[in-house]
Parts: C-alpha cells; structure tokens; sequence
C-alpha cells in the first residue's frame, strides 16, 4: 500500500496572516512598512467591495497550500463579476486628479499571490527562529543564486550573523518585489562542520527614497526595495506600539478640565525590592518589565482594567533606530513601578491634545498612581505616570515631596477609572 504525506499547514504563518485587518487603499505606497504586519491591502481597493475576497483567498492558499492556479482560478471570475477588472479610469483621492489605473489582471493577483505568502511565511520563520535561538543562534543569508537573483543579494550569500544583529532589523528576507531569498538557522556546530565562521555585517549604504503619497524622504539600504527594509517576523507588535518620547507629550489641551474638588491620590506601600539596581544591561530590565504581565519575552498585548488592549513589548524600551531607550533620565531602577501603574492604575485619565506638527487634536491615555517606599527609616513619597498616544509614551517616576504638585497637572480631561 502507497503512503501518501500532506504537508502540514504553516501554523506561525496562518496565525501571523489571520490577525490583519483589512485596509483599503489607492496606492501600495498608502500602507507603508510595518504598517503591513497589522494591515491587508491592495492598491486601487479603495471604493470597492473585493478587498474582503482577496483576503480569504490568500488566506486559504495559506491555509492549505494552494498553487497560484489554484488562487487565480477560485479568485479571477468573483473579481470580474465585481468589476474589479482591466484598466479603468479613478479619482486619485490624495490629489484629486482622474487617472487611468490597472485593476484586476493575471499579472496583479500573481504579484498579490506571492508578496503576501513570502512575507507571511517569513513572519512564521521568524517565531520559530526566536523561539529556538539559544540553541541556534546564528542565521545566514541564504540567496537563490541564479540568473534572476539581485547582485547584491548574491553578494549577501556570504553573510553569517546571529540572530540579534541589528543587520537583520533591515535585510531579513524578501527583501524586495518576488525576492526569493531566505535564511539558515546553524548553531555553533553547524558553522564548524561547515567550516564557517562568523562574519562582520555588510557595509549597508543607502539611497533617497521619497513617498509619493506622504512626500516623506527617508533613506533606503541599497539592494533593497523601498517599503521593504524592515523586519516582517519582528514588526508585528512594533507597528502598533508608541516610541518613547524622549520628553513630555505636549500640545495644546482641548480645555475640558474636571470639576473640583479633586481628592488626592492614597498612595500604595511598595517594598524597597521593586526598585532595581541602576546598572543592570538593557535587556535584563525588559525581561523584568514583561515578566511581569505574564507574556513571553516576545511580548503581546496586556488588557488593563478597562479592557483596553495595551502592547507590552522590547519596542516600547527602542528608538526609530532600534537602539535600547530603557536607561533615558535614569528611568530603569523604577521598571517595575511602570509595570505596576498599567496594571494597577490608581486613575486613567483620557485628554484630547492639538498637536501642530500634525494639525489635528490626538487622544492622550494617561495612567497615574502614587506609591510611597520605605528608605533609610523614611517614607518617601512617589509618582509615576504613564501617557501614551498613538505614536508616543512617555514614563516619569519621581520620589519627591513635591509628588502631590507633580500629579495635579496630569488630572484633567476626562477621568475613564479611578480604582475603589
């Protein structure tokens, strides 16, 4: 009797794939980078109703391995009965002027078919590579080598870095349009067998790209496609997280403050422990903060007391650049009282905020508590705050007697929870 093996479905990419919400847009460039690991789109959706069968299409090909065939076949005659098919004339809704675009044809759905799979199973790749990288810690880049590989990419087949090395953050593959490289996982073992050995990362040099849709002008790392120099395993959780502010939110309040009199704040009893020694390595301080919501080092989303979904991950603590930011102002020996604030908030404040730059009013979540700790035989009283809005945070911790001042300019808007 013949056996016959199915391949089993990839677990790490369903998953990744099957947590995006859909996104409409005129341009691919509308939905930029990281944007993608939380967002499905194609370009020319916007104003019709195919974005959702797209989805399920490639999720299914996904799903249970379906060839490009197979996808179009199912796919192309629902588009075409939509009208979502050849060339026709729209409204470019960023400048208002009527041009004629490409919808459906063979060639999108091919490049819709194998930029979604090669990036959701890069996105799988990399679960499994974290979650196994004490034991294999290094990766190499691992090209097609033929005549359609890019020169730089061929370039890269020599490249044996670990995991960690920020090389990755930008030149984990695809690294471009139906870019077909990938990489090796090796551990110490495997280099030696091989006769290999860790190199330096590539010189990266880059070129000017500017958006056509933001007109925002960024540096590109040459060899590599725009709105491809990120890491898809990584950004998931990155794109929806604020940065650190390297300061205050600031902006300019909408007004609305809160009617007096406002009691003050009981303040909580924290043992000496919580607070960490100042020179801890980066890392370890993470480590601390996101044990404490009882999620994988790799971080996930915490629901605080409101049932707001809160990203808890490495990237709150990292600037643009992927540098640590945990040890600005001297902020990492109170790690542990920023975990415990968002856990257990004493109020939640909620503020809208203009903001120039942007020219328009943000909504600002703010988290306080006041804490007192027992040092040298004396009670000193704390505060921290925790604000965030969709693209910043910002932490403050202080011991002062001046604590009651402090958290008075935080207490307006419009109070969400106040603990009982």
């Amino acid at each position: 009797m013949a056996l016959s093996f199915k391949p089993l479905p990839p677990t790490e990419a369903i998953r990744y794939f099957g947590r995006k919400g859909l996104s409409p847009s005129y341009a691919w460039q509308d939905i930029w980078q990281d944007q993608h690991t939380v967002s499905f789109t194609v370009a020319k959706s916007a104003g019709h109703n195919i974005l959702g069968d797209v989805f399920g299409a490639v999720k299914d090909a996904l799903n249970e391995g379906k060839t490009f065939e197979m996808f179009r076949a199912e796919l192309e005659p629902t588009l075409i009965k939509k009208g979502w098919w050849g060339r026709t004339e729209q409204v470019d809704p960023l400048t208002g002027e009527i041009k004629t675009v490409q919808l459906g044809s063979r060639r999108r759905l091919k490049l819709i078919y194998d930029t979604n799979l090669r990036m959701a199973r890069a996105a799988g790749q990399w679960e499994r590579i974290d979650r196994v990288k004490a034991r294999r810690p290094y990766l190499a880049y691992n090209p097609v080598n033929d005549g359609r590989t890019r020169p730089l990419h061929k370039a890269w087949g020599t490249v044996v870095l670990p995991v960690d090395d920020p090389w990755w953050d930008t030149h984990y593959p695809p690294n471009g349009w139906r870019c077909r490289c990938g990489v090796l996982q090796w551990s110490a073992r495997d280099l030696d067998r091989r006769g290999l050995t860790v190199t330096k990362p590539p010189v990266t040099k880059t070129q000017e790209y500017t958006n056509p849709r933001t007109g925002e002008v960024m540096a590109v790392p040459s060899g590599i496609d725009p709105g491809f120099g990120y890491n898809v395993g990584k950004s998931h959780l990155r794109a929806i997280t604020p940065s650190p502010a390297s300061g205050p939110l600031g902006g300019v309040p909408l007004g609305l403050k809160p009617k007096p009199p406002l009691p003050p704040l009981s303040p909580v009893r924290v043992p000496a422990s919580r607070i960490l020694d100042d020179d801890l390595a980066d890392r370890a301080y993470y480590q601390k903060f996101v044990n404490e919501f009882d999620l994988p080092e790799e971080g996930g989303f915490f629901m605080d007391v409101t049932g707001t979904a809160i990203p808890i991950n490495e990237h709150l603590f990292r600037d643009g650049l992927g540098s640590w930011k945990i040890k600005k102002r001297g902020r990492q020996a109170y790690t542990l009282l920023m975990a415990d604030l968002i856990k257990k908030p004493a109020e939640i404040w909620e503020e809208y905020i203009f903001h120039n730059k942007r020219a328009k009013y943000i909504l600002h979540r703010r988290y306080l508590a006041r804490f007192q700790i027992k040092e040298n035989g004396k009670l000193r009283d704390g505060f921290a705050l925790f604000e965030k809005n969709d693209d910043e945070w910002y932490g403050l911790t202080i011991f002062s007697p001046e604590t009651l001042s402090y958290i008075k300019q935080y207490r307006s808007g419009v109070l969400v929870y106040k603990k009982r």
